[in-house]
């Protein structure tokens, strides 16, 4: 009688790459690696580690300018803080996929959020709100999240472009 794992002759094989001596177990799935095609993969990754560390930039600089230089848009102040640290989280995401991990990531930008909001307290005009911060953190946690649950959909998108 033949065995699930590849035969009657005793040998084992391995559930990921089917290698003999290895036991093969039901219980534990390998996921596929997605990689990104090599032509576009540096340019691609100078690109979002350039614009990762522009809004990174663009954050402090905008956090600490004056009361009387700042402009507000039309959504006001709580949804800048949302979709600037959203954008930030996922081009950060992107543009560093391997280290650090996104969790930390998500931690690092939440720390760096909340820096830059203590450091309005020194700017003219300017005060530290905890609910900026909030907003500001809702913005990088929705982000990792949609970032997290995406990811392998983009790079499988720019799998077939090569």
């Amino acid at each position: 009688m033949a065995r699930p794992n590849g035969g009657s002759d005793g040998k084992t094989v391995s559930a990921a790459h089917g290698f003999p001596g290895t036991r093969q177990n039901a219980s534990v799935r390998t996921a596929k690696s997605v990689e990104m095609p090599k032509k576009i993969e540096k340019p691609l990754s100078v690109f979002l580690r350039a614009a990762c560390i522009g809004c990174i930039i663009a954050l402090a600089t905008l956090s600490w300018l004056p009361a009387t230089v700042m402009r507000r848009t039309i959504l006001g102040g709580h949804a800048e803080h949302f979709v600037a640290y959203l954008g930030t989280a996922l081009l950060m995401g992107l543009a560093f996929q391997k280290s650090p991990r996104l969790p930390v990531q998500c931690v690092l930008l939440i720390m760096y959020a909340a820096a830059l909001e203590a450091g309005q307290l020194y700017s003219p005009g300017r005060h530290a709100s905890f609910q900026d911060l909030a907003f500001s953190a809702a913005g990088v946690v929705i982000g990792g999240l949609f970032l997290s649950m995406a990811r392998t959909r983009v790079l499988s998108w720019l799998r077939r472009l090569d």
